[in-house]
């Protein structure tokens, strides 16, 4: 779950220095420290936000009270929603609604991309260990 949250977070910053080098370029200094203070703003938001939802560390849990098979299908729905929301957001902006912004778009869209990259890598490692347990010789 913290490559899914840590990879939008990280395509963010990489959009935004990207942003901020383009901006400096045409713009000037004075561009690029106003694209700075955002980007930092924005990063802290997020670190605000990451640090309300994480949970203290507990006792271990119950055996069969969270399975393995519920955290993947609660990885798969995440990156579902990301997808979906993603969808939706590119709909509105090409319908012409107010308020869209054609970077929030592409971030989305983005976003989704890579939890799913991320997504088909968790997977392809497990079918390789599942691959690897059945050959071992018994």
């Amino acid at each position: 779950m913290a490559v899914l949250t840590l990879a939008p977070m990280l395509l963010l910053l990489l959009c935004l220095l990207r942003g901020v080098k383009k901006t400096a370029a045409v713009g000037g200094m004075m561009s690029q420290g106003i694209e700075f203070n955002r980007l930092m703003l924005e990063m802290r938001a997020m670190q605000t936000d990451a640090m309300a939802r994480s949970k203290p560390v507990t006792a271990a849990p119950e055996v069969g009270a969270s399975s393995f098979s519920d955290m993947l299908g609660q990885a798969v729905n995440k990156v579902n929603e990301t997808q979906q929301a993603s969808s939706q957001l590119a709909t509105a902006f090409e319908m012409g609604q107010g308020g869209i912004d054609l970077t929030e778009v592409m971030i989305a869209s983005q976003k989704a991309s890579v939890s799913f990259q991320a997504m088909t890598q968790v997977r392809n490692k497990l079918v390789q260990a599942y691959q690897d347990i059945m050959q071992m010789p018994v």
